[in-house]
């Protein structure tokens, strides 16, 4: 920022703030933007929870699904072999 920029911008503060008939009070720019802050950081602390819970929940996920890939190979092996055994059997005998 230039030189002067911030002066100029406390005037347009006063300025409307004094159209509203409210006093700049720095003290409560103060409390207003400690307040900020601790919603910001409770907000990046939920986020964190949120994507850790999220990465679990997506490991989870993976897991179970090769658990039920597993046991779809293991079911549909027998059943293939049944069925090539009953078409070799029926392909012999005519």
């Amino acid at each position: 920022m230039k030189e002067g920029e911030v002066s100029i911008l406390r005037k347009n503060i006063e300025s409307v703030s004094c159209y509203l008939n409210v006093t700049f009070c720095p003290q409560l720019m103060s409390q207003s933007s400690q307040i900020h802050a601790a919603q910001i950081a409770q907000l990046k602390a939920d986020k964190e929870q949120a994507d850790a819970k999220r990465l679990q929940l997506q490991i989870e996920m993976e897991k179970k699904l090769e658990a039920l890939r597993t046991d779809y190979k293991f079911k549909v092996s027998p059943l293939i072999c049944l069925l090539l055994r009953y078409s070799l059997h029926v392909r012999n005998k005519n």
